[in-house]
């Protein structure tokens, strides 16, 4: 199933890029420049609110793939799912807080 991302798009909520400082508990927005962190999946991909995420899940007939992006006091989830059918990609990280390029690059080596 996760396969058929391969040439589908990926939606990504565009919060994925504000960055965690778990010292401070501050949340920052570390750069305008997705291309880095978006850099390592080489398939289809569009950023899009949470918003418009919200509304194309609540409203779409047709099926589609979205990235879920989650953290905790310590640990991280990275989740792609299929409007359809659930999810088919789950990614769990202890002591990381922060969605990295590297966690689109296993994403994408799963793809393959």
């Amino acid at each position: 199933m996760l396969a058929g991302v391969k040439n589908d798009t990926l939606f990504v909520p565009n919060h994925v890029t504000k960055r965690l400082d778990a010292f401070i508990g501050s949340e920052e927005k570390e750069s305008d420049d997705d291309a880095e962190l978006l850099g390592e999946y080489t398939h289809p991909i569009k950023m899009i609110s949470a918003e418009e995420l919200n509304t194309k899940i609540l409203s779409s007939t047709a099926p589609f793939y979205y990235l879920q992006y989650s953290r905790s006091s310590a640990d991280k989830f990275v989740n792609v799912y299929h409007s359809g059918k659930g999810i088919v990609y789950a990614r769990y990280t202890a002591v990381s807080y922060n969605l990295k390029s590297k966690d689109l690059r296993k994403l994408n080596d799963a793809v393959e």
